[in-house]
């Protein structure tokens, strides 16, 4: 059990972290009941699936699992999850409920966008290769993996979105490292975005490939500085550019 900071005897950050917890709860809770209000109505139009970075490209931050990000958009928001790990073992159990809930209730095939990779490249890659060898055979396995329990489900399209570029600054957070150096991890970064996008190419079922990198990558720092605040994740002007290629991509698909 964690000890917590005390005032007055009684357990401050305890009760904050409670007080986080209920409040993703109530969130979670009240945008399930509008997640399936728009299903029931056929207006769901995007379901977003991966870590952090799914929360920030569609709305401000919040821990709750389940998020709206905007009129029909859903966001499952799977906390700091590793694309390694769902190439292992597949999305979590509680997300592939909702996920199910979704495919069986939509009125239509609803567009999936799943964003995972920030956390391998910040955290892992440099612990296991280094530029030239870098480990990336669970990158066929995770989009096969996520392809085929779309598939089952009727999601249609599904894209696979690169996660934004490490930055120079990042500071390391509590069991989430930063390891190597900028050229380092830059080294990982672009070999795990080639790699993602040659299995898409070469999946038997038609997926949709998303690499914003060119819109906000600046050499120096990773993200250009106006558009993070965290050197991590996009800001809202960074949302605000990226939306307009998800826009894109989907005028492209339904055109």
């Amino acid at each position: 059990m964690p000890r917590y900071p005390t005032v007055l005897g009684f357990d401050t950050a305890r009760a904050a972290h409670w007080a986080r917890r209920t409040r993703d709860f109530l969130i979670s809770t009240t945008t399930a009941a509008l997640l399936l209000r728009d299903l029931l109505t056929g207006k769901v139009r995007e379901v977003w699936v991966g870590d952090s970075h799914t929360v920030y490209l569609n709305r401000s931050y919040v821990t709750a699992n389940l998020l709206r990000g905007g009129p029909g958009v859903y966001v499952v928001h799977l906390g700091s999850r590793l694309m390694y790990s769902v190439a292992a073992g597949g999305l979590p159990l509680w997300s592939r409920r909702i996920l199910t809930a979704v495919g069986r209730l939509a009125r239509r095939p609803v567009p999936m966008f799943i964003c995972l990779g920030e956390i391998d490249v910040r955290c892992h890659l440099a612990k296991h290769g280094a530029p030239g060898s870098w480990p990336l055979g669970f990158v066929q396995r995770f989009v096969a993996g996520t392809v085929g329990f779309a598939d089952r489900l009727g999601f249609s399209p599904v894209t696979f979105v690169v996660p934004p570029p490490p930055c120079r600054d990042h500071l390391s957070v509590g069991l989430l490292p930063v390891v190597g150096d900028f050229p380092t991890r830059i080294s990982a970064f672009d070999a795990l975005r080639a790699e993602l996008e040659r299995r898409c190419r070469e999946s038997t079922t038609e997926v949709r490939f998303l690499d914003m990198t060119p819109l906000i990558f600046d050499a120096d720092n990773g993200i250009r500085p106006e558009l993070t605040d965290d050197q991590c994740h996009v800001n809202p002007a960074g949302a605000r550019l990226l939306r307009g290629a998800v826009d894109a991509l989907l005028a492209d698909t339904t055109s």
